[in-house]
């Protein structure tokens, strides 16, 4: 995050903040949780927390999207959406928020938690194009997940497959694997 953009969340911080906020259309409420590649390009991955649902088989429904970063930092935040998106992260950052992703990351200051949280306000209002969005089951007692749903986007092309997969182990140090810890292991569902 640039320091320009830390100087006006400060700022902000520092004066009374409005604590009206965007509007959310759709009514998600998207959570950063990994960075991935694809083809070539990075990607910030998010997970609707307000979406995720556990079943009565204690198994956890949740969509995801990635949203290209290059898109996201084309955003300009003090002109766009009134300047709310920075208005709401900052407000966020007064009340002390700590984004999910904290639940994976180790050391993850406040510079960081701000520019997370910037993150999770242009993903819910900026409606940029996911480069691709899952839809996962979760079974958190077998530490294993499944892809429900797949919509895939590059280079203008897309394709999608609406049938569940096959139920898989989650590797290590992946971003299923964040989720799944964030999901599973400290139940931020509602």
């Amino acid at each position: 995050m640039n320091v320009k953009l830390m100087a006006v969340i400060a700022l902000l911080m520092v004066g009374s903040v409005a604590s009206s906020t965007v509007a959310k259309a759709s009514g998600t409420d998207w959570k950063l949780y990994g960075v991935t590649t694809i083809d070539g390009n990075t990607d910030l991955c998010f997970f609707d927390i307000k979406g995720a649902v556990q079943g009565t088989d204690k198994h956890i429904k949740v969509w995801t999207k990635c949203l290209h970063k290059k898109d996201m930092d084309g955003i300009d935040l003090e002109k766009e959406f009134g300047g709310k998106i920075v208005k709401n992260a900052a407000d966020k950052m007064l009340n002390r928020y700590v984004p999910p992703i904290a639940l994976v990351m180790e050391d993850l200051d406040f510079d960081k938690a701000t520019e997370f949280a910037v993150f999770e306000e242009i993903a819910d209002v900026a409606g940029i194009q996911p480069s691709i969005r899952i839809f996962f089951e979760l079974d958190c007692s077998k530490e294993m997940l499944r892809e429900l749903s797949i919509e895939v986007e590059v280079h203008g092309r897309s394709g999608s497959k609406h049938s569940a997969s096959e139920w898989h182990y989650v590797p290590p140090e992946t971003n299923g694997a964040r989720l799944q810890k964030i999901l599973c292991e400290k139940s931020v569902i509602r």
